[in-house]
């Protein structure tokens, strides 16, 4: 068995060495292989000969520099789920020091705080009305929000997650 893949496999490369036409009587596969193969060269060797170096040089260049902008929008998202990061933090605070009554939001870095957050949170006010005049479920909805920006700009995982 051996002996007759290996006589095939001799034909085979002497019909690939001879150059013998594609419509040779025998249809064994490495025939076939090797008109195929031969083929495939013939093409690879006419692609070469048309191939103009100042486009591929051109093709190179084009394709570092894709390769450039694609880290610079990585770069850029992962800035900006980590400034929403440092946001959803912030509100974090803001949520936690309305438990206190005591806290006075006029005083700094009270103020500040409010500044920053409020504009957000009133997106949301205008849509859910606090319940019973107290209860407000606004941050909820803007950390959800804010979580799911998180989630689709970043390429990490890890990047919206406390």
């Amino acid at each position: 068995m051996a002996a007759v893949v290996a006589g095939s496999h001799a034909r085979a490369l002497r019909i690939a060495d001879e150059g013998t036409s594609v419509d040779a009587p025998d249809t064994s596969a490495f025939a076939k292989v090797g008109s195929w193969a031969r083929a495939q060269a013939k093409i690879g060797r006419g692609m070469v000969e048309e191939m103009d170096l100042a486009s591929s040089a051109l093709f190179v260049v084009s394709a570092a520099m894709s390769y450039k902008e694609k880290k610079m929008v990585a770069l850029i998202t992962q800035a900006v789920g980590s400034f929403i990061k440092l946001y959803l933090l912030l509100l974090f605070v803001r949520v936690l020091l309305t438990w206190f009554p005591n806290v006075d939001w006029m005083r700094q870095p009270w103020a500040i705080l409010r500044q920053v957050t409020d504009p957000y949170l009133n997106l949301f006010r205008n849509l859910i009305p606090p319940i019973m005049g107290q209860i407000d479920f606004t941050p909820i909805l803007g950390f959800m929000v804010l979580q799911f920006l998180a989630k689709v700009l970043s390429s990490d995982p890890s990047v919206g997650r406390f």
